[in-house]
């Protein structure tokens, strides 16, 4: 356990760690950090910052700076330091990650005792697409070796920055190469910011970095929660943080005329003002955002964009891996996916064709993704991760389509479809078109999968460039559906602006796990809202496959009977198990909860909190986690066998053995027995196993 002291002084400015409705936030709105923090700082994971470089003095940064494993991706740079006095983003985005904690000085990182790579890249107006590529081909090489994460707050913006041109063909061969060898085959995480072009009316699915299925893409929220003013949209997006935003107000401004015989001029024009920046570090005196002496000028307080977004998304999983190193890199953003929240109920979202989320199918945004990034529900669900997702297992279907279709200019429409077969459960979903177009603005493409989820891939008015060839779109937005059935691509042109388009057809990639009859039912804190709204996912219905309820993120405590009929209470919310239905597992969460086993062989997991297990038939490992736990029996103390070993203790009688962990107290109807007692005697403890096994 962390023993931390949070003395830094900007702390209470850094809303998006805490958010208490400093200035005229919504309080909550934030990363949800703080209990992390008991348990997790990310301590020996690293994370790679590539930007314009970070100084390895910084007084609040440097202790957590390996330069070993830092570098130059620039022909401009000797190391992976800043090299011009306007190098200083890369700072900042550092400070954001890991800045020290409990030092007295500045701030705090979302991951404080992470380590930090600093690796230079040139992005300057004058650097060269090939250059910056190169560089970033070299981090990715690197990261196979040295990095858990890589956060990227830069990207392309305004153009199709396509794998297939050739100075990015090195850089789709090393993302890939990354993860599938990166941190010993488990995969590098590699996080991009989504883009700050909202208002430009760009897509973060024009970019194979920012749509690529091995990377997670970030837009960011206000401190409100809505979709910052500037924030990229894409379907492309996984989740959000916390960054600036913008509101515009309409100003007039009179110019006195020079002379008698004319008039004032009166201009009216939007002004824009920014709100909830990011406090974070920044180059150490007058350099950087802040040009104060030391040690006022080595913070910033105007932080903001994708930029400070992205780097918060990047904290989170460091203290995810921390908490379970086995993660794959799919791992990770299904995790993240699964426990984001929806901030913003007036905002543009759908449901999903999933069936395991809450009851049902997740909430999905083209401006969020899967909504705001929550790092409690993030560590707790990685913390009880029961499967390992990698390159070595991932499942890709592929289909293709001819379509041979003229669209008319400001008219046209046309629709293709692809049937794939079941034996998928969908992650990814990528397609390559054949199609043509002068001026890829007046295009709309919008994905429909077999469970009727509509995905945009593109819509960009903005984006007024020819629409590349074999240039690949994604969508996160399928998560849990089934590859089964028919998925459908519809094409349109949407303006007549002399620049008609012709569909030739297409190809679809689904990327995913192999479908399996065994299910893992994800809680979150959000499950009583969304039964609120849909009933129908309050009912359980599944007779095949060993079958798992995570409830891991659910902050209240959890009263769950396992035997199928029952009724059981999720945050105060009904979940009932149908008839001929069996749950073989359940982890839940911090709260104080109960639960009943079953006559199936169950793994309970309990977590935090102060949790009693009762059980009954079969053979059951049971594990209390942290907290003051207790174990219930049927019977009378004489009808068990009690043996201690190295791992815990084994209760056994006719109704099965039970394996038992971190458990405080077994309840007998007879009597209770402290489990210290038991394993300070270190042996075998009851009655006689024959009087045990004669008792029914």
């Amino acid at each position: 356990m962390s023993e931390t002291v949070i003395n830094d002084p900007l702390f209470s400015q850094q809303w998006y760690l805490l958010n208490t409705g400093q200035n005229g936030g919504t309080p909550g709105i934030d990363l949800n950090v703080l209990p992390v923090w008991k348990d997790y700082t990310g301590k020996g994971i690293t994370v790679a910052v590539v930007d314009q470089g970070v100084e390895y003095a910084h007084p609040d940064l440097a202790a957590n700076i390996d330069t070993r494993i830092s570098f130059s991706g620039s022909i401009n740079g000797s190391d992976g330091q800043p090299v011009t006095s306007d190098d200083s983003h890369g700072v900042a985005v550092a400070g954001e990650i890991a800045a020290v904690a409990g030092n007295g000085i500045g701030g705090v990182g979302v991951a404080y005792d992470a380590t930090l790579a600093s690796v230079y890249i040139d992005l300057s107006e004058t650097a060269s697409d090939a250059d910056l590529n190169a560089g970033f081909t070299a981090v990715l090489v690197q990261a196979v070796t040295s990095y858990d994460v890589v956060n990227n707050s830069w990207g392309f913006s305004g153009v199709f920055n396509n794998f297939n041109d050739a100075d990015s063909q090195g850089v789709s061969e090393a993302l890939t190469n990354a993860a599938t060898n990166g941190r010993d085959g488990l995969g590098t995480i590699v996080i991009f910011a989504a883009g700050n072009d909202r208002e430009k009316g760009y897509d973060a699915n024009a970019d194979n970095l920012t749509n690529s299925p091995y990377t997670i893409a970030v837009a960011a929220i206000d401190n409100a929660g809505k979709v910052s003013s500037y924030s990229t949209p894409g379907a492309s997006i996984l989740v959000a943080a916390p960054s600036s935003s913008d509101y515009y107000t309409l100003e007039t401004t009179v110019i006195p005329a020079e002379n008698e015989d004319e008039e004032d001029q009166v201009i009216q024009q939007l002004v824009p003002h920014t709100y909830g920046e990011v406090v974070t570090s920044d180059r150490v005196g007058e350099n950087g955002y802040n040009t104060a002496a030391s040690p006022q000028g080595d913070y910033a307080y105007d932080f903001g964009g994708t930029s400070a977004a992205a780097p918060e998304v990047a904290g989170v999983v460091a203290l995810m891996l921390e908490a379970n190193p086995e993660l794959g890199y799919r791992d990770v953003q299904d995790i993240l996916a699964l426990t984001a929240r929806n901030t913003d109920a007036s905002g543009s979202w759908s449901i999903n064709g999933a069936t395991n989320w809450n009851g049902g199918g997740m909430h999905t945004s083209r401006d969020v993704g899967y909504g705001l990034v929550d790092a409690t529900a993030a560590v707790r669900l990685a913390e009880t991760w029961d499967t390992q997702s990698t390159m070595a297992n991932l499942m890709v279907y592929t289909g293709g389509a001819d379509a041979q279709a003229a669209l008319g200019d400001g008219t046209g429409s046309a629709s293709s479809s692809i049937a794939l077969p079941a034996g998928i459960s969908v992650e990814r979903a990528e397609v390559v078109l054949n199609l043509t177009d002068a001026d890829a603005s007046d295009l709309e493409i919008v994905l429909t999968s077999p469970a009727g989820t509509k995905s945009t891939l593109f819509d960009a008015a903005g984006l007024h460039a020819a629409y590349p060839a074999n240039f690949s779109m994604s969508s996160t937005q399928y998560l849990g559906e089934s590859s089964q059935g028919v998925w459908t691509i519809t094409v349109s042109d949407t303006k007549a602006d002399g620049s008609a388009a012709s569909f030739g057809g297409w190809t679809l990639n689904l990327y995913g796990s192999a479908a399996t009859d065994d299910t893992r039912y994800v809680y979150t804190n959000e499950y009583r809202a969304y039964v609120e709204q849909d009933a129908s996912r309050a009912l359980v219905v599944d007779a095949s496959g060993t079958d798992t309820f995570n409830m891991s993120p659910v902050t209240a405590g959890a009263a769950i009977d396992l035997k199928s009929s029952s009724i059981s209470l999720v945050d105060g919310a009904p979940l009932v198990i149908a008839p001929f239905t069996v749950i073989e597992n359940a982890y839940t969460g911090d709260g104080n909860d109960l639960v009943v086993d079953n006559s199936a062989n169950n793994n309970i997991s309990v977590g935090r909190g102060n949790d009693i297990m009762m059980t009954t038939w079969g053979k059951d490992a049971l594990d209390g986690g942290k907290g003051y736990d207790v174990v219930g029996f049927e019977r009378n103390y004489d009808s068990y066998l009690i043996e201690t070993n190295n791992s815990g203790i084994v209760v056994s009688s006719i109704q099965g053995a039970k394996s038992i962990n971190n458990v405080e107290v077994l309840s007998f109807v007879d009597r209770m027995v402290l489990v210290d007692d038991l394993l300070s005697q270190k042996t075998v403890q009851a009655s006689t196993y024959s009087l045990a096994v004669g008792v029914l």
